[in-house]
């Protein structure tokens, strides 16, 4: 019987991949709790903005797709990597691995960012809604672009997998 070699971590060497979007996945996880604390500081207005609704929705619903697109998105993948094991396309790997998370992290800060400033200028600051229409206008291509990117990548990381059932069937 053959022995499997084994990385530092004791993960069979050929799970380099799962064990890459792993702790992507853990560093995801980090992100979401620091930004899941800064709700907690009073003079950052975030539970006024989040339940104001309107503007303050892009900021919820960034918070929102973080958490499932990031740290669960990337777990899941991490575990698909996992049941694939070795002979997947390191290229293909790479670039599922940068496209997807450029796309996912850049449309969740940039939707973010936004969100949390439309919706302080509308909750905390009163501006009128054409005024606050006017600041969130500039976001709409980039985000999806960005959104575009997360997808694209997704796809990349989908038919890598598949190539590499393929191969073991």
């Amino acid at each position: 019987m053959a022995s499997v070699q084994r990385s530092d971590s004791g993960m069979p060497s050929n799970h380099r991949w799962a064990r890459i979007f792993g702790f992507v996945a853990l560093f995801h996880l980090a992100v979401e709790a620091v930004w899941t604390g800064l709700t907690a500081i009073p003079d950052l207005n975030i539970p006024r903005i989040i339940s104001g609704g309107s503007a303050g929705m892009w900021y919820t619903t960034a918070y929102l797709m973080y958490i499932i697109a990031g740290a669960v998105g990337m777990t899941i993948f991490a575990a698909i990597y996992y049941i694939a094991g070795g002979n997947v396309n390191n290229t293909l790997g790479r670039l599922h691995l940068v496209i997807s998370n450029v796309g996912i992290a850049g449309s969740a800060y940039l939707l973010g960012y936004a969100g949390y400033n439309a919706g302080y200028m509308q909750h905390v600051l009163k501006a009128p809604t054409e005024e606050i229409h006017q600041f969130l206008a500039p976001f709409v291509e980039p985000l999806g672009v960005l959104v575009l990117m997360a997808a694209l990548g997704v796809l990349v990381g989908v038919a890598s997998l598949v190539l590499t059932f393929r191969r073991r069937s």
